[in-house]
């Protein structure tokens, strides 16, 4: 009886665990590329932040990007966000480069920008007031 009741739990937490990361897998959207090559789609899963003291979770990606070449950089949030909750930039060492959220609170679906520095950037991405969160960032360039 423990063993069934044992395997049980075990199945249950499986499925959960599956169903919960379902949300995000697969998430890869690719929005209008008409103009633009894919380079890289990258996963973002993000827990919720602890503390309201404490800095929201963020993932972080280095790319390569080569001086003189036009980039986009686009986000697709999973099934539990909305669009207005993935924020995500790029820095060039301490640097912000550029972001889907501009001065004035408004939040983007992409961003576009010529690169004006070869070099290594890190592509930062987090949710906004510090939510969990899962969806995904692709890195496109010009045609």
């Amino acid at each position: 009886m423990k063993n069934s009741i044992s395997l049980l739990v075990m199945t249950l937490a499986l499925v959960l665990n599956i169903e919960s990361n379902a949300q995000c897998n697969g998430n890869k959207c690719v929005q209008n590329l008409m103009k633009y090559t894919l380079l890289k789609s990258y996963d973002i899963n993000l827990p919720g932040r602890k503390g309201q003291m404490e800095r929201p979770p963020e993932s972080s990606f280095p790319v390569v990007l080569s001086k003189g070449t036009r980039y986009r950089i686009a986000g697709c949030p999973g099934q539990t966000a909305t669009p207005s909750d993935m924020i995500y930039a790029l820095y060039l060492g301490e640097k912000l480069i550029s972001t889907n959220k501009s001065k004035s609170g408004k939040t983007y679906a992409a961003f576009e920008f010529v690169c004006n520095e070869t070099g290594v950037y890190y592509l930062k991405a987090h949710f906004a007031a510090g939510t969990k969160g899962c969806g995904s960032a692709s890195l496109s360039m010009s045609k």
